[in-house]
Parts: C-alpha cells; structure tokens; sequence
C-alpha cells in the first residue's frame, strides 16, 4: 500500500459482536474481536495513511436464502422485526464497503458500519 494511494483496509465482523446470545460465545466473541482489532489498527496505521474500518452486517439475504422455501416464513419475520422493514442484499453490503474503502470517506478510520436496518437499536 503506498500513503498516496488512499490505502483502506475494511474488516468484516457482523451485529454478533455487538451482543450476546445464548449458546454464541465463540462466534459473539470472535466478532467483537474484530471490532477491537479494527479501532486498534486504525490508531496503528493512522501514521501510513491506512485507514481501517469494520462492516458489522446483520442479516443478509443471499440467493441461498432466498431460493429456499423453508426460509419464507423465516424471511418475513426477520423483517417485520427490523425498524427499517428492509433486510441488505449481497449488493448492499458491497456498497458499503465500496464506500469505506473509496476516495469519498478520505477521514473516515476506526469506524464500524452497522448494517442492519436498526435492529441493533430496538
């Protein structure tokens, strides 16, 4: 990476590291890890005009997801729990990485992106 190339390192944790659930330590635990890793990074690599940032998607529906009809119900559940009403698509989570890592978020470091319609907020 050279300084004048706007380098960007965009990490990948999820809504898990942000809360807990029964029977999750592992995965709640090793997400919020990469929140941590993200803040201390950024502070690391200020200095060679890295900036870091983290993406902390909820749920994502994938053409897995959508493709299989015991998932349905399920589906529209999760999104009637959901502030927003919405639940982000693959190309959703793209965007927001795009824009982490392009040359509009030149200040933006040590930041993590929640992507859940709100849910983390109710």
């Amino acid at each position: 990476m050279k300084k004048g190339d706007n380098p960007a390192i965009i990490n990948i944790a999820s809504i898990a590291g942000l809360e807990g659930s029964r029977d999750g330590a592992a995965y709640h635990s090793s997400k919020a890890a990469v929140i941590s890793l993200t803040e201390c990074a950024a502070l690391e690599f200020a200095d060679f005009g890295i900036r870091v940032n983290s993406i902390s998607p909820g749920a994502v529906l994938t053409d897995m997801v959508l493709n299989n009809e015991e998932y349905r119900d399920a589906i529209n559940k999760m999104i009637e729990a959901v502030p927003l009403k919405k639940i982000a698509n693959s190309e959703d989570i793209a965007k927001a990485i795009s824009f982490l890592a392009s040359s509009y978020a030149p200040v933006i470091t040590g930041t993590n992106l929640i992507i859940d319609g709100g849910s983390t907020k109710v």
